[in-house]
């Protein structure tokens, strides 16, 4: 798994490095640094690493604020946070819950 993550990176980085290295117009320059950053963005949330895809997908847009796939990737991401933390906050309170019930079970402690 770490193995495809380090590619990914390298694979970024170089063609970062390609595109800086190539005289290009900064229009074609704007529009390869915001694939780039949503290409590494897209990597991050297949591989579950969602805070970082957000930042990538928010750096493609301060590159080309117009860039529709960035735009919509983020929103995705969002979404996908907004589920975590949802579920998170779920686990925390069914696990809270059975500490209680388990402490009254112990103690021959019941509800009625």
């Amino acid at each position: 798994m770490l193995g495809r993550e380090i590619e990914s990176l390298v694979t970024v980085f170089i063609t970062l490095f390609l595109s800086l290295r190539i005289n290009v117009s900064p229009a074609a320059a704007h529009v390869t640094d915001a694939t780039v950053w949503n290409n590494l963005g897209q990597q991050l949330f297949s591989q579950k690493h969602y805070p970082d895809a957000l930042h990538s997908f928010e750096q493609a847009l301060m590159h080309n604020p117009s860039y529709q796939n960035a735009r919509r990737n983020r929103q995705i991401v969002l979404s996908r946070l907004k589920q975590t933390i949802i579920f998170s906050k779920l686990l925390i309170s069914l696990k809270t819950i059975l500490k209680v019930k388990q402490s009254m079970t112990l103690n021959n402690e019941s509800l009625y």
